[in-house]
């Protein structure tokens, strides 16, 4: 069933690594080796089965790397899940050299910058927001990417993303609510990353005094 996006199963990879479980590995060797590997088999498998000649069609066509997995996820999903210690370089790597698209949609509408918000991964975040990934695109049920970061307390991503030069703050869900609305009433860190608004927001003085 189509939950958000078309699965496309990538070409070659039939008993062997795919390029989603590459780069959930969080080791970017094994990523650039897989990319590698896909591309090689794709361009043999396009030499043994030529589109036809009323097409513009290219080797290129037949590899995806923003093809989704069985779980909905593309290559990308899976880098930013990592976070930003051994997810950036594969992010960047997939972007800067594979041509991922920073905006692919997964299932139930999730894009990366959703993921990446949701778990903290802020350079991830500015990352993707550089690469002209937009904020306020939402999911299925309309979350943009400050609900997914406010909805589970991520205050550096609150704040990366408050700092875009297009983000609406007042961007609601299917629900109605705003992002700011899904913080918990006890999360402090979080609350004040929404008071600074597109300021620098700096958790440390909130422990210097005291507030953590």
């Amino acid at each position: 069933a189509d939950r958000g996006g078309t699965a496309r199963p990538v070409l070659g990879t039939l008993n062997r690594v795919t390029l989603v479980e590459a780069c959930a590995t969080g080791d970017v060797r094994i990523a650039k080796h897989t990319l590698e590997r896909l591309r090689r088999e794709t361009t043999s498998f396009s030499s043994r089965h030529p589109p036809p000649s009323d097409t513009k069609q290219n080797v290129e066509n037949f590899f995806d790397v923003d093809a989704l997995d069985f779980d909905g996820r593309a290559a990308l999903h899976a880098a930013v899940e990592l976070g930003d210690a051994r997810g950036f370089d594969i992010v960047r790597f997939l972007c800067e050299n594979a041509g991922a698209d920073v905006e692919v949609k997964g299932a139930m509408g999730i894009r990366p910058l959703h993921v990446a918000a949701y778990c903290g991964a802020a350079r991830c975040v500015a990352y993707l927001l550089s690469r002209g990934a937009r904020p306020n695109l939402g999911d299925d049920d309309g979350a943009a990417a400050l609900h997914w970061a406010a909805s589970s307390g991520k205050s550096l991503c609150v704040s990366a993303l408050l700092r875009a030069d297009d983000v609406d703050p007042d961007v609601v869900n299917d629900k109605g609510a705003l992002a700011e609305d899904l913080v918990d009433e006890n999360d402090v860190a979080t609350r004040d990353a929404f008071a600074f608004g597109n300021e620098a927001f700096q958790p440390h003085t909130l422990a210097r005094d005291g507030r953590l």
